[in-house]
């Protein structure tokens, strides 16, 4: 079964997933300080030396990153690591599909798979045109 490497790069933490393709579930979640890895290419290895998934078996590689991602060189305005998408594809395999997000456009489009049990309606009810923006609030973080 082939999967994708997910991962939420902010400045304090690096979390990471393995997603089966054509699923949604994260699985074997793991969160990485940053501050105990000298780079990403370190944090990732550390993640994918303990968990189940080959890096042969890696498909796809999304990380979500807390800055720009249309710039040349990928730097984090809170920790030191900096990468670029080149490295980024050398490290996992010229064959792997590459996506790079900002973490706000990563978490928008969790619109997409979310149940009704996960939305909680604000404000006075109307239809909603899915053409529109959308505004999505992480409850569950503080």
């Amino acid at each position: 079964m082939s999967h994708a490497l997910i991962a939420d790069l902010g400045g304090t933490n690096a979390r990471f997933a393995i997603v089966p393709i054509h699923e949604y579930e994260p699985l074997e979640v793991r969160v990485l300080p940053c501050k105990d890895y000298d780079n990403f290419f370190d944090a990732a290895s550390e993640y994918i030396n303990h968990c189940s998934v080959e890096l042969a078996d890696i498909d796809a590689v999304v990380l979500a990153i807390a800055d720009p991602v249309n710039k040349p060189v990928i730097r984090f305005s809170n920790n030191p690591w900096y990468f670029t998408r080149s490295e980024i594809e050398s490290y996992f395999g010229k064959d792997k599909a590459v996506a790079l997000l900002n973490d706000f456009d990563a978490v928008g489009h969790c619109l997409k798979v979310l149940s009704t049990d996960d939305v909680i309606e604000i404000g006075e009810a109307k239809p909603v045109d899915a053409k529109e923006p959308c505004w999505v609030v992480d409850l569950e973080r503080g």
